[in-house]
């Protein structure tokens, strides 16, 4: 949900807005109502029973003997098939905010409160009783009567605000669906003496009576100027900044496939960074040293929970600092043969019965090696959520700068589908660290579905999340098996979507034309949900319907797999892995599976992936039929090569 344009990772209190109330315009033919608002007329004079000329909601009431007020002389002559048509749609818009704020399909007591709700004369749909207590017209006025007598309402407009803050006396509890609560609708303060109980301190009274009355100033969508060029250093380095970091953290919420972690927590991350003085640097991978190596980090784990449990930081470089000490021991590898010079005190070889790996559960920090390394840039493992703006974050904090590709181009449930894996590159030796200082290190074993298998017993047992990083790869293993500038690939997605917006355009379909994609709902509502956390994974199936008799249902295990057609037509499925499936918000914002609830307006598009994932090699871990699925990858269309937004050399 978001308060105030800021977005909030729980689902209570309910706030939804929407420019609508007894002044509102009526947009109208003779009989069909085109729509209602959001403009509103400046002066109750402009409506027609007070003389006006501009159709109102209020002349609507009025007309439908709801309301006494003003001349109803002036609204005799407007038709009953008008009328029944405004109050019609009137309540199908108010049931379709109340449906937002709703867990579950299960109908709800609702309490409706203002002027507005003079005009609420049916049952709506998801309500299974409509009260309105005595005087329910006149909460609006009530909430005028506590506020400053200095300060002014006028102009400001009507909007409905839907949450609960309680009765008079009673303790202030939001509540949210999913609670034994009637939900109300619009705002209520019963008294003067009830407002200070929000605002018990004087300064946080002050700074909330300033935000609230202010008139907003808007400087772009959501501060971003797109207008700002990248910053370019002299060795050909793109510097991120904060506006970087907004749009990369949109581009990525894309092509993350519903999976990779919160963008919105790894922006956050990032900020801190740049917040500390730190510098995120990116190069094109043509940068690379020849002598340089590269390595790959990433989170592991259940998104749910990194939501729930924020990192402290220290995980993604523990796990780098894991495989540096390591090869600092002189670990080397020829094969499945593999041997360590300097072995530090404290450490203990075991072998996985399972998995067949041999591994250390508790590396010890190494403070006096007697080698260096030469690790030269960082790579993400995905294009995903989180995941894109850690490896950023660790980068940052080792002071190297991040290559512009990574694993996939895309978010991936598992480490077998990592792109160099796939193509047989050895991902040993491998570590995974805690956010409370565990460090396991997995010196060699058979593949990498193994160590996949053994990490997330691990990653559990840690909580559930953990960093993890892998073997350093060679300028060459880059250059084949990872897909390029993916970095700007996400940057780009998140300026289109930007200025469509800024443009008022369509910001959906804005991507979806960019990336040759394909819109596979639009605009539909997500009525059934199924999501559960197993052994590490978020897993489940929800279904998204249009209204329209369009209905698909999605699996996802972390990430989107499939998309399958549940509409009357029924032709089965619609878009697979490898291609990205996001769900994205009305905002063309791309949303992560665990933020998925009953009542978000959300629509699904699907975009192609890069041709390093639909090699005949490749979908033998990445296709359908990897993942149980019995039919074969179709490709949703052709990829598009982004364009770097750091200098070639």
């Amino acid at each position: 949900m978001e308060v105030s344009g800021i977005k909030a990772f729980r689902n209570s209190p309910y706030v939804v807005t929407s420019s609508i109330g007894m002044f509102s315009i009526v947009h109208h033919s003779e009989q069909d109502v085109q729509s209602i608002g959001p403009d509103s007329v400046d002066v109750p004079s402009d409506a027609l029973v007070f003389g006006g000329s501009v159709l109102t909601c209020l002349d609507v009431g009025v007309a439908a003997n709801l309301i006494s007020m003003g001349d109803p002389g002036k609204v005799k002559d407007l038709s009953r098939d008008l009328v029944e048509h405004v109050l019609l749609k009137f309540g199908e818009m108010i049931a379709d905010l109340i449906d937002k704020t709703k867990e579950s399909s299960k109908d709800i007591p609702g309490v409706f409160l203002g002027f507005g709700s003079t005009l609420i004369i049916e049952q709506l749909p998801g309500i299974s009783q409509l009260v309105k207590p005595q005087h329910y017209e006149f909460a609006e006025a009530v909430g005028a009567a506590v506020m400053p007598k200095k300060e002014s309402t006028r102009g400001r407009g009507f909007k409905f605000a839907f949450g609960y803050f309680g009765a008079k006396g009673k303790k202030k509890t939001p509540v949210g669906g999913g609670h034994n609560y009637p939900h109300a609708f619009r705002f209520e303060l019963s008294s003067r003496k009830d407002h200070n109980l929000y605002l018990r301190d004087r300064a946080l009274k002050s700074s909330v009576r300033q935000y609230v009355l202010s008139e907003p100033q808007f400087t772009g969508i959501a501060g971003i100027n797109v207008s700002d060029k990248p910053n370019i250093n002299s060795e050909g380095e793109w510097l991120l900044s904060e506006k970087d970091l907004d749009l990369l953290s949109i581009g990525v919420g894309i092509l993350g496939s519903g999976g990779g972690g919160s963008p919105d927590l790894g922006k956050l991350m990032g900020l801190q960074q740049l917040k500390k003085g730190k510098k995120i640097r990116v190069k094109v991978p043509e940068r690379l040293g020849a002598g340089e190596t590269t390595m790959i980090t990433a989170l592991m784990g259940s998104p749910a929970v990194f939501l729930e449990k924020y990192p402290n930081g220290s995980e993604g470089t523990d796990s780098l600092q894991s495989i540096k000490d390591l090869y600092k021991c002189g670990y080397k590898q020829d094969g499945d043969n593999w041997s360590i010079a300097w072995k530090p005190a404290g450490t203990v070889l075991q072998d996985d019965d399972k998995e067949d790996i041999t591994y250390d559960q508790d590396f010890p920090i190494v403070y006096n090696p007697p080698h260096v390394d030469n690790i030269g840039a960082m790579i993400p493992v995905e294009s995903g959520g989180a995941n894109t703006l850690q490896a950023l974050v660790v980068a940052s904090q080792a002071g190297l700068p991040v290559l512009d590709c990574d694993g996939e181009g895309r978010a991936v449930p598992s480490l077998q589908m990592i792109g160099p894996a796939m193509y047989g590159q050895s991902l040993y030796p491998a570590s995974v660290s805690g956010d409370k200082g565990q460090r396991v290190v997995a010196f060699n074993g058979p593949s990498a579905g193994a160590l996949e298998s053994f990490f997330r017993d691990q990653v559990v047992a840690m909580g559930s999340y953990a960093a993890v990083s892998f073997a350093p790869m060679p300028k060459t293993t880059v250059e084949n098996y990872t897909v390029k500038y993916t970095i700007s690939k996400a940057w780009r997605i998140g300026e289109k979507i930007t200025t469509a917006k800024k443009e008022n355009k369509d910001p959906i379909q804005s991507v979806v034309d960019y990336e040759n994609g394909k819109v596979l709902i639009k605009d539909g509502k997500v009525t059934e949900i199924d999501h559960r956390t197993v052994g590490g994974f978020d897993r489940g199936v929800y279904t998204i319907a249009d209204g329209k008799g369009n209905q698909v249902a999605i699996d996802f295990q972390n990430e989107n797999l499939v998309v399958w057609d549940k509409g009357p037509e029924n032709k089965k499925h619609l878009a697979s892995i490898p291609d990205i499936i996001s769900v994205v918000d009305t905002e063309g914002n791309g949303l992560t599976t665990e933020l998925l609830h009953f009542g978000l307006r959300v629509s699904v598009i699907a975009l192609p992936c890069s041709p390093l994932l639909t090699s005949t090699q490749a979908l033998k871990f990445i296709g359908p039929r990897a993942l149980g699925y019995d039919f074969d990858y179709k490709p949703i269309g052709k990829y598009r090569q982004a364009v770097p937004v750091p200098p070639l050399p």
